[in-house]
């Protein structure tokens, strides 16, 4: 029942990784697979000594806190980019030579004339923002179709149920197609990295090691607490699910996985929220009852 993605508090820390390598002058692949190493073994230690067991003490009340927590961080990042984007190619977009020259270049090509500055892409920002919004208003528009008299009760509840996948694909399709002509924000990768490479861990100094431990347990603390409280909402009483729990063995299987992706420098991942709980709700069977005045859904 439990999704495993990369989640904004990993990404964070991740980039934490990075600039403590930058400043120490380590290799970053070596330092984040050892640093991975170190987390997963932590992980490992929690899973066979019943830890797990210690979130009983958790209230729902914290339950909730983290879910509150992870949907602020969502909205933060998603802010932030858009802010980013508005910043290089709307308001500041004269002063980012480097940024655009080659856009620059092909620019005076294509007129065979000079320009005293880089052309600016507004509308990359304004697609940028319809996208992102237009991305939400779909979603919740899908995931609310259930109240509606449209279709029938069981493609109501399947296009309710994949709201979140279908008003993403359906964007990112209009992005890419509708709007072909506008110049969009790339991911810009880097030739030069190895793809699927084992990063000599061992080429690091011996004052890396501790440093990769103290930040590996930190992050196991944070593998901790995501993983049991993404497993505790998944896994509530109020779900009435078939099978019982296994968190103890949830969180090995997360430590091995992510033992594999440290040391091919892929991104770690752990159960993630509010993808578990919309991929349990899709698989259930949902009842609608009114009890006191009160419409509730068993």
């Amino acid at each position: 029942m439990i999704i495993l993605l990369t989640t904004v508090p990993l990404a964070i820390y991740i980039k934490v990784i990075y600039r403590i390598s930058q400043d120490l002058g380590y290799d970053f692949f070596a330092m984040y697979a050892c640093v991975g190493l170190f987390c997963q073994v932590f992980s490992v230690i929690y899973s066979a000594t019943e830890l797990c067991n210690l979130m009983k003490l958790a209230t729902r009340s914290a339950e909730e806190l983290f879910s509150l927590f992870i949907a602020i961080a969502f909205t933060v990042e998603s802010i932030r980019a858009i802010h980013y984007s508005f910043r290089d190619n709307y308001y500041d977009c004269d002063e980012n030579y480097e940024e655009k020259a080659k856009r620059a270049i092909e620019f005076m090509n294509s007129t065979n004339s000079e320009i005293n500055g880089i052309p600016c892409q507004r509308d990359t920002s304004i697609l940028y923002m319809l996208l992102m919004f237009g991305t939400l208003w779909l979603a919740l528009f899908l995931y609310n179709f259930r109240k509606t008299p449209y279709l029938t009760r069981s493609r109501r509840e399947w296009l309710a149920d994949y709201a979140l996948p279908a008003s993403v694909l359906i964007m990112s399709f209009a992005g890419a197609y509708l709007f072909s002509e506008i110049d969009k924000d790339m991911f810009k990768l880097r030739p030069e990295v190895p793809l699927m490479a084992i990063p000599k861990i061992w080429s690091l100094p011996w004052q890396a090691y501790p440093v990769c431990m103290l930040l590996g347990f930190f992050l196991s603390f944070l593998f901790y607490m995501d993983q049991n409280i993404t497993s505790a909402i998944v896994n509530n009483s109020q779900n009435k699910l078939k099978k019982g729990t296994a968190q103890h063995l949830d969180l090995f299987v997360v430590a091995i996985l992510n033992m594999f992706l440290s040391l091919v420098g892929l991104p770690w991942m752990h159960g993630a929220l509010p993808h578990s709980p919309l991929h349990l709700r899709a698989l259930a069977d949902v009842e609608e009852r009114v009890a006191q005045g009160h419409v509730h859904e068993v």
